[in-house]
């Protein structure tokens, strides 16, 4: 099973900030498949 963890912080009427991590679960564990990609902020 794959599935998204995404907690987000909003300041009403200003911005916010999502960040998503992709998860896989299997019979043996779980692996977050979004660990090595580059995140850019700007």
């Amino acid at each position: 099973m794959v599935f998204t963890v995404e907690p987000g912080v909003y300041v009403a009427g200003k911005y916010g900030v999502r960040i998503e991590e992709n998860v896989v679960v299997t019979k043996s564990g779980s692996r977050i498949l979004s660990r090595d990609i580059d995140r850019v902020f700007t």
